[in-house]
């Protein structure tokens, strides 16, 4: 099964970072990237707001290529100007109530310009941005929990489509990483239990409930390998109560002979894993 305990970030030094030659230009391409992605992010139409999420995550996806890049990122962060993670929550996970087209004006009056509701597309790939932003910087899962994240992504996984919810699934690994305010607020809302819900719940997709699987055997072999053995009598026994004994049992041997797979190997069988949880789970 793949681990999550490696994820720990350096501190920045001036030795960790490229040369001083390097940093300026280097970081202006980070910071000017990020600065048009995230304006158009937070325009008022769906198809630039989508434009802008795609930038976003190429930008990304370059900056985890290089360490030296990742802590550009990380510095990037710090300006308000430049944090992704308010603008997704301000404009890409906002509450569909609070969304409406163009009104039509009053009498002498001027239309009122309001944004057009998030697409099922939009979410989906604002959700890849957060998980990429999380697991690249600490700091943005710290964000994230100021917006109440784990609530916003447990309401999206519950209520959404099949590709929100897979791309919400991995965000939510990615807030729990490293947050201790958003594990206790995973806790607190139950989501060891709205997962095994999904996984019981024979009318959703397969893929999704084999996906919720994975997210409870990456959760709680994060915990084991991290020695936070006090959090996973707890977590067992939400699961037990969803998904019954056998398979806690299944996971509970998982953690345990996690350390001892080849790494290369590792995703088919926390696969294989999942999917024998599901199989219990129809059998219950």
């Amino acid at each position: 099964m793949n681990t999550l305990g490696d994820h720990l970030e350096e501190p920045i030094t001036p030795r960790s970072l490229p040369p001083a030659g390097e940093r300026r230009p280097r970081y202006r391409d980070v910071a000017q990237a990020l600065r048009c992605g995230l304006r158009e992010v937070a325009a008022d139409f769906s198809f630039l707001r989508l434009k802008g999420l795609r930038s976003i995550l190429k930008t990304l996806q370059s900056v985890a290529a290089s360490d030296a890049a990742t802590r550009l990122f990380r510095l990037s962060q710090a300006s308000r100007e430049l944090q992704v993670v308010p603008v997704l929550f301000e404009n890409n996970f906002r509450k569909m109530k609070d969304d409406f087209d163009v009104s039509e004006p009053e009498l002498g009056g001027e239309p009122i310009k309001l944004k057009r509701p998030a697409t099922n597309s939009e979410v989906a790939l604002a959700l890849r941005v957060l998980e990429g932003c999380c697991l690249l910087c600490k700091d943005c899962a710290d964000t994230a929990y100021r917006y109440d994240a784990i609530k916003v992504l447990l309401n999206i996984l519950l209520t959404r489509g099949v590709f929100e919810q897979k791309a919400c699934l991995d965000a939510l690994v990615a807030l729990l990483i490293s947050s201790a305010a958003n594990e206790m607020d995973f806790k607190e809302l139950q989501g060891v239990s709205k997962a095994s819900e999904l996984i019981i719940d024979m009318r959703r997709d397969t893929s999704v409930r084999i996906k919720c699987a994975e997210f409870l055997l990456l959760i709680t072999g994060n915990a084991y390998e991290k020695g936070e053995t006090h959090m996973l009598p707890k977590i067992y026994e939400d699961i037990k109560q969803g998904l019954g004994e056998n398979c806690t049992m299944l996971i509970q041997a998982a953690n345990r002979f996690a350390s001892s797979l080849d790494p290369r190997k590792r995703q088919d069988a926390l696969t294989a894993q999942a999917r024998c949880i599901v199989e219990i789970s129809n059998r219950t």
